[in-house]
């Protein structure tokens, strides 16, 4: 499984939190050198997306919430 990683200060407490499920996942594709190199230094494998052909699951923060609470990026 192949997750996809955003970028920002939520972002990268996820990735300090993923470091203890390292072993379940393949790699992660990033959407900035920031998160790359958070990710190479905590030891999760980052993988280009051109190498990937699906992506489990996308993690980001968001910037604001609607009041229908939807998460606006």
């Amino acid at each position: 499984m192949i997750l996809g990683i955003g970028t920002g200060s939520t972002v990268n407490v996820f990735i300090e939190e993923l470091v203890a499920y390292k072993t379940l996942f393949a790699g992660a594709v990033s959407s900035s050198e920031s998160s790359s190199t958070l990710l190479n230094e905590k030891g999760i494998v980052v993988v280009n997306l051109n190498d990937v052909m699906d992506i489990a699951y996308y993690i980001d923060g968001a910037d604001e919430v609607s009041p229908n609470y939807e998460l606006i990026q």
